[in-house]
């Protein structure tokens, strides 16, 4: 059996997954609390185990109660640092370590007729989000691919598991990065490409009512940069003169940005716009200008793309050009407070969290390490809950509380 083929198969029950994962896989997350506590009077407090525990649900998917006691006095930005300075720790080898060793007999527990190709990516999440050692990466990664969706519901995403993989493994290398580059590789992807169609999007050709696909630039902009509505830097709408809020774009708006994503299609050796039947997951997508639409765009805020440019010339321009708007530290910065912390952050907190994603320090937009550290050591993060506060947090996802 080639390594992730196309054969489909039907998925079986969870547990058992979990249970040939854990059992097969091994490994025990010991690098969760690899920095030494810091040394302190007396045995560790209630108060500072409680802090501890708090801590770790914020920014892990949980800690033993050894760990927890590991970190209870060890200086939370000391912790951080020394999670961002880890390697990622990425799904797509693991997915292949998974599927080799099925197919050297490790894993017995599965029936014969079982195609462990579509297991083995699912299992690799399991198995570096239990054991990884850069569990503040993988909880961050994971935050990020809830608001950069793609899902296996798309078939060719499904039987190729490689592709969520290598899609996946972008949220981890990119977690503590910069969100330009994480906007522009998520643009690229031949995954996300496949899922919002401006994979083989085409040029206009009106004599045949051709147009570009109009999906991805609208996904673009609502979901994954700056959202329907002009926001203050502490998250709130801005409200027009006719007492509605401003929209960030208009349809127009949209229609433009699909200008720009045309051109696009698998990569590769053997690579030629228009390619369905020999996918590459493993390479970003090429583009091919033949196929990009020609002629200026009128982006955002007044931009311009003037015509003759490439198509990679017009795709990084108007990446820049949402990458720029005001609205992306609110938008971004409120979605992973709410991932990771709260469901209900004040304005004073989006507000804060904007302000790092305009400016990490040290004069650079859009560091999400940056960003992180702000989320996790801000106030309202790390304050024990009292009073009215004690409504203060978020319920654990189903999923973050089942691995914990």
């Amino acid at each position: 059996m080639a390594l992730f083929g196309t054969k489909r198969c039907a998925i079986r029950n969870a547990t058992v997954v979990l249970l040939v994962l854990l059992s097969a896989c091994g490994g025990g997350g010991s690098g969760r609390g690899s920095v030494a506590p810091a040394q302190g009077p007396g045995p560790i407090t209630k108060a500072e185990r409680d802090d501890a525990a708090r801590f770790a649900a914020q920014a892990s998917f949980g800690m033993t109660y050894a760990q927890i006691q590991s970190i209870a006095r060890t200086p939370r930005d000391q912790w951080i640092d020394s999670q961002i300075a880890l390697p990622p720790t990425l799904q797509l080898p693991t997915a292949v370590d998974i599927f080799n060793r099925r197919e050297a007999g490790e894993f017995s527990a599965f029936e014969e007729d079982v195609e462990y190709l579509i297991y083995a990516r699912r299992l690799a999440w399991w198995h570096n989000t239990v054991t990884a050692p850069d569990t503040l990466r993988q909880r961050v990664a994971f935050a990020l691919s809830q608001i950069f969706v793609v899902s296996d519901n798309v078939d060719a995403l499904l039987v190729y598991p490689d592709a969520l993989s290598t899609y996946y493994d972008l949220m981890l290398t990119n977690a503590f990065g910069n969100f330009r580059d994480l906007l522009y590789d998520v643009t690229t992807s031949p995954a996300m490409g496949l899922y919002l169609s401006h994979l083989n999007n085409r040029r206009s050709d009106p004599a045949n009512n051709i147009f570009p696909d109009e999906n991805f630039a609208r996904e673009v902009m609502q979901l994954f940069s700056i959202g329907l509505f002009e926001l203050n830097q502490d998250g709130s709408v801005q409200i027009g003169s006719n007492g509605l809020p401003l929209p960030t774009y208009s349809n127009a708006d949209i229609a433009e940005f699909a200008k720009v994503f045309t051109g696009f299609s698998f990569g590769g050796d053997a690579a030629f716009f228009g390619n369905i039947d020999a996918p590459v997951f493993s390479l970003p997508m090429q583009m091919f200008d033949v196929a990009h639409e020609p002629g200026e765009k009128r982006l955002l805020r007044g931009t311009v793309l003037p015509a003759g440019q490439t198509g990679l010339e017009d795709v990084n321009a108007a990446i820049d050009n949402l990458f720029e708007h005001p609205n992306v530290g609110p938008f971004i910065g409120k979605q992973l407070i709410q991932r990771l912390v709260t469901s209900n952050p004040s304005p004073a907190y989006i507000s804060r969290i904007s302000a790092v994603f305009a400016d990490n320090g040290r004069g650079e937009r859009g560091d999400l390490a940056a960003v992180v550290r702000a989320i996790l050591l801000d106030p309202e993060a790390t304050q024990r809950p009292t009073g009215a506060q004690q409504t203060s947090g978020k319920l654990q996802e189903p999923v973050v509380r089942y691995v914990s």
